[in-house]
């Protein structure tokens, strides 16, 4: 998710559009002005619909020059950062299915380096309908894989980044296998959400959708302590039968995922970034 990689810089969803209004040519105040309510307001995919609309109107393809910018900024994090692989070790070490939302290339850049054992060696993207299919098939692959959902700066793709993205994925299914891959893994596996805020409305939905028959807790989410009220953990029990476990620092998760790793079955638990 968009969530704080404090080890590594990742941007967060604010910090990334940011870098990008800083990145594009926006005379108009208004227009200026209108970019930053919606940034502000926690409006981001509107907000990246505004700065295409906006700042690339007299472009061939809007889409793709945003995309190179945002892979652009996430790279200059990434070499500006000083790598700690210790919770992204941790989870691979589950050796289990990973679903992320991030555009990074950290977890493939492991899979190269350490080539843990069961997994294969490139990630899926939503494009990736075949081996979708394949997951989703009852005689699946006997490997694990990581799928980002929302494409990838390593990909010559699209990434899923604004408005029209997010409709076309989730609610227009153009990519009917990669949407249904998560909607089956979420109604039939236990998920563990890891630096994920379950903040997205459409991920939401889809995970209220899978458990609703479900009585008792499916789902964990490990959720920082200053970031996550009352209502909202009580509203995770309820609303969507996640169990929230409660961390008070960033340096601490990576052994929360460690002394998970000890007392819990591999079998059939994904773990989502």
């Amino acid at each position: 998710g968009a969530s704080k990689y404090h080890t590594t810089q990742m941007p967060t969803w604010a910090e990334l559009l940011e870098d990008l209004v800083a990145e594009i040519q926006l005379d108009n105040s208004v227009e200026l002005a209108e970019v930053l309510r919606l940034i502000n307001n926690k409006r981001y995919p509107l907000a990246i619909e505004a700065i295409k609309q906006y700042a690339f109107a007299d472009s061939i393809d809007s889409d793709m020059e945003v995309d190179r910018l945002v892979a652009r900024i996430i790279r200059q994090r990434l070499a500006r950062s000083s790598s700690n692989p210790l919770l992204h070790l941790a989870i691979l070490d589950f050796s289990v299915p990973i679903f992320t939302t991030n555009y990074d290339n950290i977890i493939e850049s492991l899979l190269e380096e350490y080539s843990p054992s069961n997994y294969r060696k490139t990630a899926l993207t939503y494009q990736d309908e075949i081996d979708a299919a394949e997951y989703l098939s009852p005689w699946p692959a006997q490997e694990n894989y990581v799928f980002k959902l929302h494409g990838s700066i390593d990909r010559v793709q699209h990434l899923i980044l604004d408005e029209k993205d997010y409709t076309h994925f989730y609610f227009r299914e153009d990519w009917p296998r990669s949407l249904q891959l998560l909607r089956h893994t979420m109604a039939t596996k236990m998920v563990v959400f890891v630096g994920f805020s379950l903040s997205d409305p459409e991920i939401n939905f889809i995970l209220r959708e899978a458990t609703r028959y479900a009585s008792q807790y499916q789902h964990l989410a490990f959720l920082q302590k200053a970031e996550a009220t009352p209502i909202e953990l009580d509203s995770l029990r309820h609303n969507y039968r996640v169990d929230p476990i409660v961390y008070d620092e960033y340096r601490h998760l990576p052994l929360f995922i460690m002394e998970m790793r000890n007392f819990v079955h591999r079998e059939g638990l994904p773990l989502q970034l």
